[in-house]
C-alpha cells in the first residue's frame, strides 16, 4: 500500500513538473535570434541592447493558474555576417490552485546563442546558430510554478529569410530549433519528506514561421510557432511519465515595431502578443497561455 501511495503520488506532483516550468530565455517568439538576424543587417552599429518586460497568464486544464511577470535583458552583437547575443531574465512567478496559492522571485537560465549567415540568393539567406544555456539557480521542489528549466541546454537552430517583393518590404522568415537538455538534481515531498531525483527535461523542438512587412517607421509581423517537448525522464522510473510529461504546443502572435531616434541612435520600441495552448496532454497541459510584452531596442 505505501509503495502504491508513493506513486500516486508521485505521479501527481511529476504531472506539475512540466507545465509549471517556464523560460522566457528560450521563447522563440520573444527572442531577437529570429527577429534580428544577421542575414537582416542594416544597423549603423554593431551592438544593440533590448529590455523587455513581459507577463505570461497560464491556466490548466484542471484550473490551475500560473503566472510569470517580469524583465528580460538581451545584448546583440552583429557584425555583419556574424551575431553573438546572450539572454537573462528574472521574473516574480505565482500559482494558484483551489484554495492555495504561492508565488516566488526567480531568475531564468542564461543563455548564449551565436551564428552566421549564408546568402543563397538576394532574395534568400540562411543563417545557422548554436545555443548554451546554463541554471542560474537550484529548485527546491518540483511542485509549484519554476521560471527556467534549471538545465544544461545545448541546441542548433536554423533560420531563413525569403523576400518576396520587389522593393524588399515583405518577407517569409521560418526557423526550425532543437535543444538537448541534460540532466539535473530534483526533489519532490512525498510523504512529508523530501525525496531526491534524476530529471531530465528531456529535448525541445521548435518549428516556427512568421510573416515580416515593412512600411518605414512601422513593422508589422505574425506568426505561429509549433513546439514539441519528448524525452522527458526522472528516476526512480515510472511507466507513464513521458506519456503525461511530454507535449505538443501550438502558439500564435502578432508583433508591431515602431523605429525611431534616440539623439543619434537608432532605436525601436515593440508590442507584442501571443495566445497558445497544449493539444498534448489535456490533464496536466495547459488549457490556455497569453504573454503580452514589450521592448525597446537602442542600436549603438
Amino acid at each position: 500500500m505505501k509503495n502504491i501511495k508513493f506513486l500516486i503520488l508521485t505521479q501527481c506532483f511529476v504531472g506539475q513538473v512540466l507545465g509549471g516550468i517556464a523560460s522566457i530565455v528560450y521563447n522563440i517568439k520573444i527572442a531577437e535570434t529570429t527577429k534580428r538576424q544577421a542575414f537582416d543587417y542594416h544597423f549603423k552599429n554593431p551592438t544593440m541592447t533590448i529590455g523587455t518586460l513581459f507577463d505570461q497568464y497560464r491556466k490548466k486544464w484542471d484550473g490551475t493558474q500560473q503566472n510569470f511577470g517580469g524583465g528580460l535583458a538581451t545584448l546583440l552583437y552583429v557584425n555583419k555576417s556574424y551575431y553573438a547575443k546572450v539572454d537573462w531574465a528574472v521574473a516574480q512567478t505565482s500559482e494558484t490552485k483551489e484554495k492555495s496559492h504561492f508565488s516566488q522571485t526567480q531568475t531564468d537560465d542564461l543563455l548564449f546563442t551565436s551564428g552566421c549567415s549564408y546568402p543563397v540568393t538576394k532574395q534568400i539567406k540562411l543563417t545557422f546558430s548554436g545555443l548554451l544555456g546554463f541554471p542560474t539557480h537550484k529548485d527546491a521542489s518540483l511542485e509549484h510554478a519554476q521560471l527556467g528549466y534549471g538545465h544544461v541546454g545545448l541546441g542548433a537552430q536554423m533560420d531563413g529569410s525569403f523576400i518576396y517583393s520587389a522593393h524588399h518590404n515583405h518577407s517569409l522568415r521560418p526557423a526550425a530549433r532543437y535543444v538537448r537538455f541534460f540532466q539535473r538534481d530534483a526533489k519532490l515531498i512525498i510523504d512529508g519528506q523530501k525525496k531526491d531525483f534524476k530529471f531530465n527535461f528531456g529535448n525541445l523542438v521548435d518549428l516556427y514561421i512568421a510573416h515580416h512587412s515593412k512600411f518605414a517607421p512601422h513593422s508589422l509581423e505574425f506568426g505561429y510557432d509549433a513546439t514539441f517537448l519528448f524525452g522527458t525522464k526522472i528516476c526512480p522510473h515510472q511507466d507513464d511519465i513521458a506519456h503525461k510529461n511530454n507535449y505538443i504546443r501550438s502558439s500564435f502572435y502578432l508583433s508591431y515595431d515602431y523605429h525611431f531616434f534616440i539623439k543619434t541612435l537608432p532605436s525601436a520600441i515593440a508590442a507584442n502578443f501571443s495566445y497558445g495552448f497544449d493539444q498534448i496532454p489535456k490533464k496536466a497541459g495547459n488549457k490556455r497561455i497569453v504573454t503580452l510584452w514589450t521592448s525597446l531596442t537602442i542600436n549603438f
